[in-house]
């Protein structure tokens, strides 16, 4: 990116309450290059900043520019590149069958092991166990996560149960 301004990066950023932005970033990428913003501010130089942080100065001259012209969501990374994986052009259908094959599991819950297992005959693919928590993730299934059905559980005596509630307490702290 070419250089936009014309006026020294402290006076650019004059104007910004950089410490009041730290503390609500979240992401601690983003935070160090707002560090590297405020120390500029202060009047700190572009190439001291950027030998502390261990990057190139150009680097940090991007970031004052992108600030500048931009606002802080520039500075948030875009995203990883790279080719996606050929599962996730079925998101949905891998998301159903995961869920299709908790609900359909009699007591217990479903492991790595049976969702690999699973992807192997439905997708034709073959991931390991670290892949599979990370396909998980993706579709918002941080674990299957579902309460564990005993084989031998019945709805209708747990409906029974909850509605007798009262009268059972009652009964037994006579």
């Amino acid at each position: 990116m070419g250089r936009i301004r014309n006026i020294p990066a402290s006076e650019s950023l004059a104007g910004t309450d950089f410490q009041n932005l730290i503390k609500q970033e979240k992401n601690a990428k983003v935070r160090v290059k707002l560090i590297a913003l405020e120390n500029i501010k202060k009047g700190e130089k572009v190439s001291n900043v950027a030998k502390v942080i261990g990057i190139n100065r150009r680097t940090v001259n991007d970031w004052i520019n992108y600030f500048i012209e931009f606002g802080i969501d520039r500075l948030r990374d875009k995203g990883n590149g790279g080719r996606k994986s050929p599962i996730f052009k079925k998101e949905s259908q891998f998301k159903e069958e995961v869920l299709k094959m908790q609900n359909e599991r009699p007591g217990g819950r479903i492991i790595a092991k049976d969702v690999q297992k699973m992807l192997k005959e439905k997708f034709n693919a073959d991931r390991s166990t670290n892949v599979i928590y990370d396909y998980l993730k993706k579709v918002n299934l941080v674990w299957i996560s579902s309460r564990s059905k005993h084989p031998k559980s019945s709805a209708l005596k747990q409906q029974e149960f909850k509605e007798n509630f009262t009268e059972i307490v009652k009964k037994n702290s006579r």
